[in-house]
């Protein structure tokens, strides 16, 4: 069994400096992959932390590199 504790939607925005609307906007469209989403209109999103800091540098480094 995996012991990988997931980031919640506003964790994830704390990290990348988004909104977690943004975030959640970025899950819906596949922008940002997830693991899932919690029950509930309002449920949030859970994202695995290696692929979340992955994203962030990719993001950083193609912000550098513009």
């Amino acid at each position: 069994m995996s012991t990988t504790t997931l980031m919640t939607t506003t964790e994830v925005g704390g990290l990348l400096g988004l909104s977690a609307r943004t975030v959640q906007r970025m899950a819906e469209r596949g922008e940002l992959p997830h693991v899932r989403k919690l029950p509930g209109v309002n449920g949030s999103y859970l994202f695995d932390p290696v692929v979340v800091l992955r994203f962030k540098s990719d993001r950083d480094n193609a912000k550098k590199a513009s």
